[in-house]
């Protein structure tokens, strides 16, 4: 099994994502969580897409649906 197109790298932003929640003692770092996860996600979707996993149209809507989200959690 390959580490995709990413070689497993975008899956070290949830280390990052764990370390904004502990930081949120010291600075709130919501927004920055929300962002981080939403380009997460996206990543995600796009290493699956370019590794042949998923269609292009599947990543679109990934994209378009984590991008909706983003602006919404973002305004409230």
């Amino acid at each position: 099994m390959s580490g995709g197109h990413f070689d497993y790298q975008d899956m070290r932003i949830q280390d990052i994502i764990d370390q904004l929640e502990r930081d949120e003692k010291k600075y709130p770092t919501k927004d920055l969580q929300i962002l981080t996860r939403s380009v997460m996600n996206i990543l995600h979707a796009y290493d699956w897409f370019m590794s042949g996993d998923t269609s292009q149209d599947e990543f679109e809507a990934i994209y378009d649906e984590n991008i909706r989200e983003l602006m919404k959690e973002l305004k409230e």
